[in-house]
């Protein structure tokens, strides 16, 4: 999700994937629950599992220089530099905005500070804190395989897949622990927010595993044929499909997966690699401004859209010009999907002025250490 120097030096295919799985986390977070319950069961295992694998493939393209502390350190600057930058927005913003005492004020800035310091972030922010763990986890492994090499050849290789195996049996352990719809002790809840960050952070590491080891392998099997590209995809994006299906809408939120971690991964690594090589291929013909818009500056908007209020004011707008034309009111009031379609591409506009400030500008420099 960090944003690069320039379209030239992008692959276009991965910033247009990255702006389709933003729009479809926003588009979850603005029908709440409600609506198309294909969209959401097909969307949920996979919409933040496609960031995960796009980390994993560009940690593939990019030696780790120096030892372990550099590499993570990188990691650390990319990600968690801007986590507190826009936790601190968040900060600033809300509480002037839904604080209207002084307890009320306090209370609000308590319970943001104290999720940001538990790296649990304030509501999509979680999603920074995870891809440092699980990438900082990969990083480790990394180093682990280089060491392991000299004395066991080949077979220090299988530190990845012993160590994904191992991630997922220790998170289907503790999720009961940290599963928001379970209720627990109070001296588990404690445990829970200490560890809900690690916790996600395992399934993320399977996620980077498979996009460092799979991806580029399948894109260079298959590139050289469009029937081949397209055939993978949609075979790819079928199994992800019908495997979320099964599990019945199941989010990254819920910590035990719908009782089925290997399931859930599954539907999100086959729907991302298969949506990866479509994208891919759609890149060479078409373009897709408005996905590459989205996709180059995730970070702001995947940090800002659902922390600062962009989704009520894009709903009182359309509230507001509903009452004045009442035949759209009365069209998007039955038809659910365009609506929250609708209320996307204001929550878009509305953010564009945003993104331009933070991210096309000197204040770039605040939150992610580069300069424009």
């Amino acid at each position: 999700m960090e944003n690069g120097a320039s379209f030239k030096e992008r692959d276009v295919s991965l910033d247009v994937f990255k702006g389709f799985c933003l729009l479809l986390v926003m588009l979850i977070h603005i029908q709440a629950g409600k609506g198309a319950t294909w969209l959401g069961a097909w969307a949920n295992p996979f919409k933040l599992a496609g960031f995960f694998v796009v980390s994993g493939y560009l940690l593939s393209l990019k030696p780790c220089l120096g030892g372990f502390g550099d590499a993570v350190g990188r990691k650390w600057r990319g990600l968690m530099r801007p986590y507190f930058f826009f936790g601190f927005l968040a900060l600033a913003v809300l509480v002037p905005l839904k604080a209207n005492t002084l307890a009320g004020a306090t209370s609000l800035s308590n319970a943001i500070i104290s999720q940001m310091a538990l790296l649990r972030g304030y509501s999509t922010l979680w999603f920074l804190p995870v891809l440092f763990v699980a990438e900082a986890f990969f990083i480790g492994t990394m180093f682990l395989e280089n060491r392991l090499r000299s004395r066991f050849g080949r077979f220090a290789g299988l530190i990845y897949p012993l160590s994904a195996l191992a991630a997922v049996c220790l998170s289907a352990f503790l999720s009961p622990l940290t599963s928001p719809y379970i209720k627990v002790p109070q001296n588990r809840q404690v445990v829970a927010n200490l560890i809900l960050t690690w916790l996600r952070a395992l399934p993320a590491f399977v996620c980077v595993a498979a996009g460092y080891f799979a991806y580029g392998r399948l894109l260079a099997a298959v590139r050289r044929s469009a029937f081949a590209t397209s055939a993978a995809g949609a075979l790819l994006v079928a199994v992800g499909f019908s495997t979320g299906r099964m599990l019945g809408g199941i989010d990254w939120n819920n910590n035990v997966y719908g009782g089925n971690l290997c399931l859930f991964l599954v539907s999100g690594i086959s729907s991302s690699l298969g949506l990866m090589l479509a994208f891919n291929l759609l890149s060479r013909h078409v373009r897709m401004p408005v996905m590459r818009f989205v996709g180059v500056n995730s970070l702001v908007l995947m940090a800002t859209h659902l922390p600062l209020p962009f989704i009520q004011y894009a709903r009182e707008f359309s509230a507001w010009l509903c009452v004045r034309v009442s035949s759209m009111g009365a069209f998007l009031s039955a038809h659910f999907l365009l609506n929250s379609l609708w209320i996307l591409a204001l929550v878009i506009l509305l953010e564009i002025p945003l993104v331009l400030l933070l991210a096309h500008t000197p204040l770039k420099a605040l939150w992610s250490g580069r300069r424009r």
